[in-house]
């Protein structure tokens, strides 16, 4: 829904010579869009023709995008973040850019979270599908995405979008708000924009409600591992539900099963999460005397994220086997006598419920001016911030005080599920903070050198400075891996980088352009790194252009996985080296069969760059 009597205006064009533009993938300004980088332009008359109301989704179904893109989803560390992929690379190495200016990762999640631009504020979005390391350093291994936002905008436009599905769920609302005015030397673009999408569980998609886990309810149990000998097969007992049963090879005796009392958690689970998000984004431009223009952009934006997911499984290892009342009447070998392992999920305790509250601002101040008929200068710095609150609402509980109950016999996990006891007490909210920030500084100069054969030779130099923190934090029962089900770890580091960088434009003829490009950045926490590039295009004729590049790029280590502290979990893999030393025994070998293992994991500061070459 437009409000026609609000129409926008547009500014008149300056009609007293043609206005040189930059284009992605350059930092020299040119008359032609179509330069030595492949770059696909997304106007604002194609986003308004998607019906989108988030830059995510209108990215997502480019043709640029591919396998890699990050949708929003739940039950994970990047629940409602959404990225987008470059040529198969991964969203990690695609660059991201509001302006021309780097965005901040979600401290959580990895990489920049699109859906924290309002759509309503977009211009258009450049995507260049190039490797662009020598022009804007680390992450454009991929390529890179330019997104622009309103500027010389006057008028007021209000519009309001409702959507719904067939199959129930992901319902969208949107509603937003775009105003603009010249006075004199000022020109001010305000937008404010709120939208709510509905969460989709994946129950009302049949192709993603199957899911199923052999950790259900009552639970298994087996005999523990006695010193030198394999655990004993997976038992259950007759309450397990008829048809849940899962049966699989026992490594040591293949005439003996492992039984598990399966869940399907897919029905329970949020396919989708919901979302509402309220942004605002305001820049004003004021020309200054002696051809010079100040900028200011001030955005901010909360997002809201709720999923829910199954109840939480854990197990608990070394249990005296005479705890339960029925483990005498289970099917198999199990000897009540002796220790015993317990797989459970807390189905009691209902769903685990999850909120997660974000915040993010960016504040931006810059220069630009000329400094000849021919050479531009601009200077810019900025700061983002995003914080991030994940709770655990409901579902979670302690670890101890379920192991506790358990083995004072206040909780039976093997009774029928009337008989079993109360874990109420037992209930818990986990949480974890996060913060990114990303403060940057730069300059850039452009301008003509001379010519050569007969059309302008053009240079820009430029220099950079930029400091990127992260820090994440949980609750002390999280970091004590105290939480039924639920693992988190504590890091934070910081990281300072120096660029310089320069880029030749030149001609070579009238159909014919070079580029080359070099960029020198030094890493505080792991070194330094060059990356050059060199570009042609060369016009066959108004409706042929061919391109060719050649170049070098790179992508620092992710400062979660410089600085992450210590996450303990319990992963189902294979233990293929243990697998191999059975077998050579000539022994048993349970390891070569998939099992819950203890794991710890942290950042590694010792990592160094991805390095790649691209043609």
């Amino acid at each position: 829904i437009n409000i026609d009597s609000l129409k926008p205006k547009k500014e008149k064009k300056n009609l007293q010579g043609v206005e040189k533009i930059e284009v992605t993938g350059s930092h020299i300004k040119r008359i032609d869009i179509e330069g030595p980088s492949p770059v696909t332009v997304i106007d604002r008359e194609d986003i308004d023709k998607t019906a989108y109301n988030s830059v995510a989704d209108v990215l997502r179904d480019s043709t640029a995008s591919s396998f890699g893109a990050a949708k929003e989803q739940s039950g994970s560390t990047a629940a409602g973040v959404a990225a987008v992929s470059l040529r198969g690379l991964g969203s990690n190495r695609t660059l991201v850019l509001l302006n021309g200016k780097r965005l901040p990762v979600d401290a959580a999640g990895g990489v920049p979270d699109l859906n924290l631009i309002p759509i309503a504020a977009v211009e258009r979005v450049e995507i260049l599908k190039d490797g662009a390391s020598a022009i804007y350093g680390s992450d454009a291994l991929g390529g890179v995405v330019n997104i622009i936002t309103r500027k010389d905008f006057s008028g007021t436009e209000v519009s309001m979008q409702q959507s719904t599905t067939e199959l129930g769920g992901g319902d969208k609302f949107d509603i937003s708000i775009v105003n603009g005015f010249t006075k004199g030397r000022l020109n001010l673009v305000t937008v404010a924009q709120h939208r709510n999408n509905s969460e989709i569980d994946s129950s009302q998609r049949f192709w993603n409600s199957e899911g199923t886990s052999t950790t259900g309810s009552p639970g298994s149990v087996r005999q523990s591992a006695p010193e030198g000998s394999p655990p004993g097969p997976w038992q259950t007992d007759n309450y397990c539900p008829e048809g849940q049963t899962d049966v699989s090879p026992y490594a040591p005796n293949e005439n003996t099963p492992n039984l598990r009392c399966t869940y399907r958690y897919g029905v329970l689970a949020t396919q989708l999460p919901s979302i509402q998000q309220t942004s605002l984004l305001s820049e004003a431009n004021v020309d200054l005397k002696g051809n010079t223009q100040l900028k200011l952009r001030v955005s901010g934006t909360q997002k809201s994220t709720k999923w829910h997911y199954a109840p939480a499984p854990d197990r608990i290892d070394g249990i005296p086997g005479n705890t339960f009342q029925s483990v005498s009447e289970l099917p198999g070998t199990i000897d009540a006598t002796q220790p015993v392992d317990l797989l459970y999920r807390t189905v009691e305790l209902g769903n685990r419920e999850t909120e997660i509250t974000t915040n993010a601002y960016n504040i931006l101040t810059g220069l630009k001016g000329e400094m000849s008929e021919t050479w531009e200068w601009e200077a810019s710095a900025n700061i983002n911030r995003v914080f991030r609150n994940d709770i655990g609402v409901s579902g979670y509980a302690l670890y101890d005080q379920i192991e506790n109950k358990v083995r004072n016999k206040e909780f039976n996990p093997l009774a029928s599920p009337g008989a079993r006891g109360s874990l109420e007490d037992t209930r818990y909210q986990p949480y974890q903070n996060s913060m990114s920030e990303l403060a940057a500084a730069d300059f850039v100069a452009s301008g003509e050198i001379g010519e050569f054969l007969g059309q302008p030779l053009s240079l820009a130099l430029g220099a950079q400075a930029t400091s990127q923190e992260y820090e994440e934090t949980v609750d002390f029962q999280t970091a004590a891996g105290n939480v039924w089900g639920n693992v988190g770890s504590e890091g934070g580091g910081r990281r300072d980088t120096q660029s310089a960088f320069s880029e030749l434009s030149i001609p070579v003829g009238e159909k014919l352009e070079m580029q080359v490009a070099g960029r020198f950045d030094h890493y505080s926490d792991f070194g330094d790194t060059f990356n050059p590039k060199l570009g042609m295009r060369y016009m066959i004729s108004p409706k042929i252009l061919l391109r060719a590049s050649a170049g070098t790029g790179f992508k620092a280590p992710d400062m979660v996985d410089l600085y992450a502290g210590d996450s303990n979990g319990f992963p189902t893999f294979i233990d293929h080296t243990l697998c191999a030393q059975q077998k050579a025994a000539g022994g048993a070998t349970p390891a070569c069969l998939p099992d819950q293992h203890p794991v710890q994991s942290s950042g590694n500061k010792g990592l160094k760059e991805e390095k790649s070459e691209s043609y």
